[in-house]
Formats: structure tokens, C-alpha cells, sequence
């Protein structure tokens, strides 16, 4: 156990406690657009419609990192297509 900022000892939770997991209204729809790639019938057109959700999304929140990672499947896709 280590000093606490008043010197004193501190002393370790009994439980420690989770917090709940926020995760963005953009990445689910790009989670869910990798979920339905990743199926074993891949329904490209219902990957696609979530991919634009998320970038719909992250367009609206000026978030350019989310609308970065929300691009990047529908455009490895397309390269996949292309070159195979």
C-alpha cells in the first residue's frame, strides 16, 4: 500500500467498482458495418449503409479522427474489389 497525499497509508477498495462502457454512436455503426463483412453470408450493401451512418455521424460531430476510422472499410473494401 502506498501514502496517500496526506502521508497517511492509503487503503485499498474491498471491490473495486466498473464503470459502464460508453462507446460512440459512431463507432457502433462502424462496428456494425465490420459485423456484417465479418458474417458468414457478408451483406456488403448493409456493411455500406452502416459505414455512411458512421460517417454521416462523424461529419455532424466535426470529429475528423472518427470519420477517418469510419472511411477506412468501405474504402479497403473497394480496393479489395478492385484488385482482385
Amino acid at each position: 500500500m502506498g501514502l496517500g497525499p496526506t502521508g497517511s497509508r492509503k487503503q485499498r477498495p474491498s471491490t473495486i467498482g466498473l464503470e459502464p462502457l460508453t462507446i460512440a454512436p459512431v463507432e457502433v455503426h462502424r462496428i456494425a458495418g465490420e459485423i456484417a463483412l465479418k458474417t458468414p453470408e457478408p451483406d456488403a450493401a448493409k456493411a455500406e449503409a452502416y459505414f455512411e451512418r458512421a460517417l454521416a455521424v462523424a461529419r455532424g460531430q466535426q470529429a475528423k479522427s472518427s470519420e477517418m476510422r469510419a472511411a477506412m472499410p468501405s474504402a479497403n473494401q473497394d480496393w479489395e474489389e478492385f484488385f482482385l
